[in-house]
């Protein structure tokens, strides 16, 4: 059932930043979901795991979205290692740590693709991108990590014999 889900999100995270997002936002501010997706499913599963499903999906989404390959690819595994940290920690199922996680790292991301755009020959003012699209984006993110985290407690958490949350077993997806 967990590898429905997970498949299930995979598939929500794509569509929602390839298709929907790039066409409905706020004067080009839109959350990062396969970012978010990323800091969660290392929480829940391991940052390895994570970061190779979230891997691939940056580099689907740099195929669809993005001239230059493979940097996205490279902040989403960067953020699932890092969020791996998490794994199996108690302190992972308050909202506050994936949301630290999920702001570092798009900022991180959006600065490394601004370095890319500079490499690459255009003519960004970085203060001006700074506060108008990378600083609104990350909080954009941080917000909506915070149904996302309920959600992905709700579906990928099993529930122990005492009621209390537990995570699975280390392997199991």
């Amino acid at each position: 059932m967990k590898k429905f889900w997970i498949v299930c999100c995979v598939v929500s995270c794509v569509v929602l930043d390839c298709a929907f997002f790039t066409n409905v936002n706020l004067y080009g501010i839109c959350p990062d979901m396969t970012l978010i997706l990323s800091v969660l499913l290392a929480i829940h599963m391991g940052g390895l795991q994570s970061g190779i499903i979230t891997g691939i999906l940056g580099l689907i989404i740099d195929l669809i979205l993005n001239s230059v390959i493979g940097i996205t690819s490279i902040a989403y595994f960067t953020a699932a290692i890092a969020a791996g940290a998490c794994y199996k920690k108690y302190y992972a199922e308050y909202v506050f740590v994936p949301m630290a996680y999920v702001l570092i790292f798009e900022i991180l991301k959006q600065h490394l693709l601004f370095l890319v755009s500079v490499l690459m020959g255009s003519t960004v003012n970085y203060f001006s991108a700074l506060v108008e699209y990378i600083l609104p984006c990350a909080i954009a993110s941080g917000l909506m990590i915070v149904p996302a985290h309920l959600i992905s407690r709700a579906l990928l958490l099993e529930k122990g014999r005492t009621g209390g949350i537990q995570f699975s077993k280390r392997g199991e997806l």
